[in-house]
This record gives structure tokens, C-alpha cells and sequence, in this order.
């Protein structure tokens, strides 16, 4: 009589584990080279709502103020921002940071002049397939990920800088009425 009750538990239990694990959501698929960039706007530690740029070089930047070598990157990334924007390059900055004033004090201290939002959900970083930090993407100016970077990037290495430089040399290419073949969120 025991045994039997015992299978009943055990039974009820696979039951409970089965339903749960049926009733997942589907894990996102991580966003790879050759893919088309997600749209998305988020806000600035001001509030104030930023969208990914399109048709533009973009370097899509996932951070966390936590991190020591996303602090380590940011100083190079910056300086190599400050040559480049002129040329057209974009960088969006997604810090996953809970604390607002850790991202505002770390903006005012390397002297962040590219927009950087918060995705303190991570939701964001989560449509992308984040593993960790830093990772960047960049987009070009089609909208499809032309190189996943995993780990700090060299951004003052020259051949960067030089790939960096023949990505903005492209014109866009018209696709309809639009610049950019970008997913939009929920696609």
C-alpha cells in the first residue's frame, strides 16, 4: 500500500515537471552574422527613449558597469568613437545595470558621448541570445550583423579601425522605400 502511494507522488510529480517543461516559452534564437538586427527603443538614465539606429553603422554594444572587462573596453571604444563618429558610425550602448546612478556615474567618468540605454529586464539583451559581457554586434548599414564580437574588441587596433572605416564607405542599398532590413521586436 505504501509503494502504491508512493508511485501515485512520483507520478504526479513527472506529470507537474512534463506540463511545466511543456509550457516553456521557446528560447530565443541567438542572433548570429548574416542576420537582420532588432529593432528596439530604450530609455537613457534620463528616461528619455533612444531607438537602435537604421541605415546606419551601427555598433551594438551590451555592457554592465559590474563588469571588469566591459570597464577595461569602454576607454578604447570611446577614443575610437570620438575618430569614427565623424565618418558616420553609431555606437548604442546597452548597459543591464539595475542602478541608474551606476550607469550615469560611469558615463560621466569616460566621457560617454554615444547614447546609452538600459535594458534592466534584459529583455533585450535576451532577443539577442547574451551570453555574457561584453558582446557586441555590428550592423551595417543594411541592418544585418556583419560580425558578432564576444569579449572585449580591440577598438584601437588598426586593422579595426580600417575594417571599421570600409564598413562606412558603403552606401546604403534601397530596398523599397526603405535603408535597412531590420527585424522588428515580436518577429
Amino acid at each position: 500500500m505504501m509503494a502504491l502511494r508512493w508511485l501515485a507522488v512520483i507520478g504526479l510529480v513527472v506529470g507537474m515537471v512534463t506540463v511545466a517543461f511543456m509550457n516553456m516559452p521557446e528560447p530565443q534564437k541567438k542572433i548570429q552574422e548574416g542576420d537582420s538586427a532588432i529593432v528596439t527603443t530604450l530609455p537613457d538614465v534620463d528616461g528619455q527613449p533612444h531607438s537602435l539606429p537604421q541605415g546606419e553603422v551601427v555598433l551594438l554594444h551590451f555592457w554592465a558597469t559590474w563588469c571588469a572587462p566591459c570597464r577595461e573596453e569602454i576607454p578604447s571604444m570611446v577614443a575610437m568613437y570620438n575618430v569614427l563618429k565623424a565618418q558616420g558610425l553609431k555606437v548604442f550602448a546597452v548597459s543591464t545595470d539595475k542602478n541608474g546612478d551606476d550607469v550615469r556615474e560611469f558615463i560621466q567618468l569616460h566621457h560617454i558621448s554615444f547614447p546609452v540605454v538600459r535594458d534592466v529586464d534584459v529583455s533585450f539583451a535576451n532577443r539577442y541570445g547574451i551570453t555574457g559581457y561584453p558582446e557586441t554586434y555590428i550592423i551595417n548599414r543594411q541592418g544585418v550583423v556583419v560580425k558578432h564580437i564576444v569579449g572585449p574588441a580591440p577598438w584601437q587596433n588598426p586593422d579595426t579601425r580600417a575594417w571599421l572605416m570600409s564598413l562606412l564607405k558603403e552606401s546604403p542599398k534601397r530596398q523599397g522605400n526603405s535603408t535597412a532590413a531590420v527585424r522588428q521586436p515580436g518577429a
